[in-house]
Formats: C-alpha cells, structure tokens, sequence
C-alpha cells in the first residue's frame, strides 16, 4: 500500500477509502503529538493521517475520569491506557469521498494512548 506520509506531501488526489493496514498505527505512533489541556485529562492529538499525510486533530478526553457533570478530570492516582480508534480528519476534498464524510480520506486506525499520572 502506498504510504504518501512518508513521502511528506499531502495526497489531496487519494481517492477516499475506507480503509486500514498495520503500518497505520506505527506511522502514527511515530508522527502523532498528544497536546494536554492544562489542567484536565484531556487534550488534543495531532499529525499527519498515515495514508493521506493531510494535517488532523483529534480531541481525546480520559473518558474514565471525566466528572461527569462538569466535563472536567480530576488527576487520577494512577497511569492510565487507552485504545483510541482514529480517523483521517484531513479538510481534502478526496474524490469518491460520500456526502455524510464531510471530512477525510477514509484511513482508520487504532492507537494506545497512554496518560502518565501528573507528578
């Protein structure tokens, strides 16, 4: 399988595909950033889409310490992992892409996220 993220230039002429492949998630696991919000078990991940190599952001929210009344998380007592199923978010308008997809190319993935206690 082609894989233009290597090649660092985003393939807005891919056309839209719903699919996965391995190399996915190590190419993510490379390339991907976690952003915290201060203060909160929650932030942003962001990088490249693994297929399309199109710019994504992707908010993700420690889902088993989120108060549940105020969207907040307090600081767990312990490290925490999750697995996280992401989806190319890129703004190309990837040919064949359906009209309900107002985003992306159609790669998926899945990544272990893994949040470090605060020390």
């Amino acid at each position: 399988m082609q894989n233009t993220a290597r090649q660092g230039f985003h393939d807005m002429s891919l056309p839209y595909e719903e699919v996965t492949d391995g190399q996915f998630a190590i190419d993510a696991a490379s390339s991907f950033r976690f952003i915290a919000a201060s203060g909160r078990r929650r932030g942003d991940i962001e990088g490249p889409c693994p297929r399309c190599a199109g710019h994504m952001v992707e908010s993700l929210i420690a889902g088993g310490y989120r108060g549940a009344e105020r969207g907040h998380a307090p600081a767990p007592d312990r490290d925490s992992e999750s697995d996280e199923t992401l989806v190319c978010l890129c703004d190309a308008d990837h040919p064949g892409r359906p009209a309900d997809r107002p985003r992306g190319c159609g790669a998926y993935w899945n990544l272990k996220i893994i949040r470090e206690r605060p020390a």
